[in-house]
């Protein structure tokens, strides 16, 4: 898509990546013992975010002269940071798990943010409920129809979701192998001491 529609669409969409990788580095760090030194900067927030091709894209992102050829969306991207290191961070994780914490914000960001990217696009979130239930329930059919008994964690099977936005669907699927695993006796516990995936 060439077109204006088009150039809008790719503007929004890197808008978006921009402030949600600013919130889920935000997020992440609130993890970290570095929380208690101060306030996430915007050039180490790219440190936080684990996945390599995320933090490769937004290291590119915010590189200032990057941004600056964008109307000083440098300047933007700072006062987000700063906005955040205004938040009481015990009272908002005290509401939200921080695992779920991205997937609140990004919902109600978009429909802020370019309405019209939402209405066309039909973007939006699944609630955590019926992504649990949607999960559970294919889980359940490998295992008792297809005799799977590891479900969506056997060999061979595979998972899609092309419309992934925040990852709620595939993060379920993980959770869900794991407690499998765990139940199985061969999941023992993860890096962050539970059964289940951070």
């Amino acid at each position: 898509m060439t077109d204006a529609k088009g150039e809008h669409f790719f503007q929004s969409t890197l808008v978006q990546t921009l402030f949600y990788g600013v919130f889920a580095a935000w997020v992440l760090w609130h993890r970290s013992h570095l929380a208690a030194a101060g306030a996430l900067r915007l050039g180490k927030a790219a440190r936080y975010l684990h996945v390599p091709i995320l933090r490769k894209l937004f290291r590119e992102m915010t590189d200032p002269t990057q941004l600056d050829e964008w109307e000083n969306l440098t300047e933007v991207m700072n006062w987000a940071g700063d906005t955040l290191n205004r938040v009481e961070r015990g009272a908002f994780f005290d509401k939200f798990k921080d695992a779920e914490a991205v997937q609140y914000f990004y919902e109600p960001f978009l429909e802020a943010f370019d309405r019209t990217c939402v209405s066309s696009s039909a973007s939006g979130t699944t609630p955590p409920e019926i992504v649990k239930y949607m999960v559970a329930r294919v889980d359940q059919v490998l295992k008792v129809d297809f005799g799977r008994p590891d479900g969506l964690g056997r060999s061979g099977v595979f998972v899609l979701d092309p419309c992934c936005g925040t990852g709620a669907y595939l993060v379920e699927v993980l959770h869900t192998i794991a407690t499998t695993l765990a139940e199985q006796g061969e999941g023992g516990t993860l890096a962050n001491g539970s059964s289940r995936p951070p």
